[in-house]
């Protein structure tokens, strides 16, 4: 679906200078929308609980409903251009009343039923997010709310530096039968071996060494795989199971997550992906005994953000799904809602505010200044309104 802000459609018009301030949706007045021809505003579309969004350009001219118009984007900074974007609201964002069921013990895989209710559903917990070669890993970095704006709270830079964020995979497999930790250790800087300490990401995911071998795991029959949480151990602080080894993920119900990455093409499976997972996950063991579920009865919560999917032969796409509590709400439209980053890095931003009807969306951006320490409410409510 190709879409338009009314913002946009004025200054191509010529309602409001390309000098001026950018003027959003709500500030266009009735004179205003009334000056457009009603073959670009008409037929005008009821809201809904999930929204796919497309800006086509061509050499600054952006088509909306089948007219071509002439818009000025160049001006913008990077991080005001968006792409594309795919939105979870109300009830698709998790803001329903669910359960899902908490580990509190390995041996035996116990678990205990929670019943939560937020308005991004149960990833206002602390959260994870997981990276799948092949993959080039260029930036990342969270930002959390404080004192009117959003503030970065961790960060890491290819070739640069690491800020508040560890590099995990599955591989401090516990052989001594006692269920003392789950399977999550320090990554090595290709994130396929296990480090004794934490090591510089290199932030190069291969693709698999043995695709044809079943039960390989990542690294082997799939894509090298990191996931990242806070350079905090929990310590006994964080919920459901947790050994040692474990570290807090970042919770909240307001967050951001900046990620800048490139997905070359592999040999097979041809897989990569970037989700989300509830931190309790990667703490009990991200593929046993956890609170996810199976399927789309996803647990505690998983959201697959730009995941390229088996049923997309070519591989040229990527796909976002939010699985949480019992499945029965899954957000149509996800699927192939975005191009791959094949052959240069894109900059995919996830947004999640529990606050009004709850609101989870992931934009891609034409870029982003990874060195800004703090993102204004202005931009935020841009990137909402995008």
């Amino acid at each position: 679906m190709v879409s338009l802000s009314l913002r946009l459609i004025a200054v191509a018009l010529g309602v409001v200078s390309c000098m001026t301030a950018p003027v959003m949706a709500q500030d266009a007045t009735d004179a205003d929308v009334a000056a457009i021809p009603a073959s670009v505003h008409a037929p005008l579309i009821e809201p809904v609980a999930y929204e796919a969004t497309d800006v086509a350009e061509t050499e600054s001219v952006t088509t909306y409903n089948n007219e071509s118009l002439p818009i000025l984007l160049a001006a913008a900074p990077a991080s005001n251009r968006v792409k594309r974007s795919y939105s979870y609201k109300g009830k698709f964002a998790g803001n329903v009343a669910g359960s899902y069921d908490r580990v509190t013990a390995l041996a035996g895989c116990k678990k205990t039923k929670i019943n939560k209710k937020n308005g991004i559903g149960p990833l206002s917990d602390g959260v994870s997010m997981v990276f799948r070669g092949p993959m080039n890993i260029h930036n990342i970095a969270v930002y959390q709310p404080s004192n009117g704006k959003w503030n970065r709270v961790s960060s890491f830079a290819q070739g640069g530096k690491t800020v508040n964020m560890v590099f995990m995979n599955n591989k401090n497999i516990d052989y001594s039968g006692q269920n003392k930790h789950g399977p999550q250790g320090l990554a090595t800087a290709d994130g396929i071996g296990l480090s004794s300490n934490s090591v510089q990401f290199s932030g190069k995911l291969a693709e698999a060494k043995e695709p044809n071998k079943i039960g390989g795991g990542p690294g082997i029959s799939t894509g090298a795989e990191v996931n990242i949480l806070t350079g905090a151990k929990c310590n006994g602080q964080c919920i459901g199971f947790q050994g040692d080894n474990d570290y807090k993920g970042w919770s909240g119900g307001k967050k951001i997550f900046v990620t800048k990455v490139q997905m070359p093409k592999g040999g097979k499976p041809n897989q990569p992906a970037i989700w989300m997972l509830n931190a309790q996950v990667v703490h009990s063991g991200q593929y046993g005994c956890n609170c996810r579920g199976m399927g789309a009865a996803g647990g505690c919560g998983e959201l697959d953000i730009a995941e390229v999917i088996e049923t997309n032969a070519a591989r040229d796409r990527v796909s976002a799904h939010y699985y949480f509590y019992d499945g029965t709400l899954n957000a149509p439209n996800g699927d192939n809602w975005g191009p791959r980053p094949t052959n240069a890095p894109t900059v995919y931003v996830t947004l999640m505010d529990e606050s009004g009807e709850g609101l989870i969306k992931i934009l891609e951006l034409e870029d982003f200044d990874f060195g800004m320490t703090s993102i204004s409410t202005d931009l935020f409510n841009q990137w909402v309104k995008a």
